[in-house]
């Protein structure tokens, strides 16, 4: 079991996920109601590029932190929102894929110590399978 796991018991925020999906751009949004968009996972399919944004956070933090029963992944950001950037070539964009495409409860990501806890949808498999 992961260490950080314990965040899980947090109840999960709020709100609706959203797929969508054009040619090439997969896309599952988490909505928190009232703020809107709260956290995006978004797949580039023609370069299997992944990009990951929380709004509404820490701008201070440097990293989110994502956080499963079984693993917690770091990655760098960048930007207001927080954003990361994950080429199809990262060591990181397989470990995404695999922890966040099996289907859970709930997620977290924790960024600079502000924890978000996500319920999980099948729109974050699809999205995440379309830059496998």
């Amino acid at each position: 079991m992961n260490a950080d796991a314990l965040t899980l018991q947090r109840a999960p925020v709020a709100g609706v996920w959203t797929a969508q999906a054009d040619e090439s751009v997969f896309a599952a949004r988490f909505n928190a109601a009232p703020t809107g968009e709260l956290f995006a996972i978004v797949c580039n399919a023609r370069n299997r590029a992944l990009t990951l944004t929380l709004h509404q956070a820490n701008a201070s933090a440097t990293t989110l932190r994502l956080i499963t029963a079984t693993r917690t992944l770091e990655l760098p950001t960048h930007g207001a929102a927080l954003t990361a950037t994950i080429a199809a070539r990262a060591p990181e964009h397989d470990a995404l894929i695999t922890m966040l495409g099996t289907p859970g409860d709930r997620f977290a990501i924790d960024a600079g110590g502000a924890i978000t806890v996500l319920p999980w949808t099948d729109a974050i498999g699809t999205t995440l399978t379309a830059c496998r």
